[in-house]
């Protein structure tokens, strides 16, 4: 594979001052048919947006995300050095 190839690598800085636990948050985009299957929500305490997977939202019996449904969910570790949203639930 070339240089010119090769996928740039992953920009980790949009999570800095993002920290594990619950909060709440608004949908940004979601869509579960293009990848990476989901999308952003921001977080209401850091303005940060943190990645949900379609997975997240399926376990928890949301059919679809709307840009501006408000939200809580937990932030977690996702494995690979960033931060992903689990146990999310409509708010309101």
């Amino acid at each position: 594979m070339t240089s010119a190839d090769q996928l740039p690598e992953m920009d980790k800085s949009a999570r800095k001052g993002v920290s594990p636990g619950p909060t709440t948050g608004v949908v940004k985009s979601y869509n579960p048919k293009r990848n990476p299957f989901g999308g952003y929500i921001t977080d209401d305490k850091t303005g940060q947006d943190v990645f949900v997977h379609k997975s997240a939202v399926e376990s928890a019996g949301l059919g679809v995300l709307a840009p501006g449904q408000k939200l809580s969910f937990d932030i977690v570790e996702d494995g690979f050095g960033g931060f992903k949203a689990a146990k999310v639930a409509k708010l309101g």
